[in-house]
């Protein structure tokens, strides 16, 4: 009788500390655009490389194309958003017409930059291409007229772990892009992006 109710005993004192376990165990946090686009605004990148993603032709991977270099819309020196959306200029090579306009709706993109010498990459979806009214253009510190109206659909990314390299990535050409009037030159822009695939290539 003992022996039994020393393993009644045991079995219930294993429950109650799964119990506590499980109860304590963080749930996982969700993904919530406004945060990211917060989180965004504290990084701060100076220019962005930009990416489109899509299936690629067997639907087995994903295909990258990239589009050039851009910088995110700043107002009073802080990247300027609207809750969950902010804003990013047309890339170069999109400007310079070697390629075709994103979708005004719905594109998926990943802009990469580089922060602290490590490479860091968060996708987004376009909500429209917009043509800045003259109030917007007064509060921006680069006078552009033309821009896209981003949101974030995933978080933040640190690429520490390399498990970036599995998406294959066409080359940059070796042409210098062609510039466009941001306060942020596309020099910067390439810099940033050269060691950003180095970076992910060790």
């Amino acid at each position: 009788m003992d022996t039994i109710n020393i393993i009644l005993l045991f079995v219930a004192c294993a429950a109650a500390a799964g119990f506590v376990l499980n109860k304590r165990r963080a749930p996982k946090k969700s993904m919530v655009p406004s945060r990211v686009a917060q989180k965004l605004v504290k990084i701060d990148p100076d220019s962005v490389s930009v990416d489109t993603l899509g299936p690629t032709s067997d639907g087995g991977g994903v295909d990258r194309t990239a589009v050039g270099c851009a910088t995110l819309l700043r107002s009073n020196r802080k990247i300027y958003r609207g809750k969950k959306f902010f804003y990013m200029t047309v890339p170069d090579k999109l400007k310079s017409s070697i390629q075709g306009d994103l979708k005004d709706e719905g594109e998926l993109i990943q802009l990469s930059f580089v922060r602290r010498g490590v490479p860091h990459s968060v996708s987004c979806r376009t909500a429209g291409k917009i043509k800045l009214t003259a109030s917007m253009t007064t509060l921006m510190d680069t006078p552009v007229k033309v821009a896209y109206k981003l949101y974030p659909v995933g978080k933040i990314e640190k690429e520490e772990n390399r498990s970036f390299f599995s998406i294959s990535s066409p080359r940059r050409p070796t042409t210098a892009p062609t510039p466009h009037p941001t306060s942020h030159s596309t020099s910067s822009c390439d810099a940033r992006t050269s060691a950003f695939r180095r970076a992910t290539r060790r």
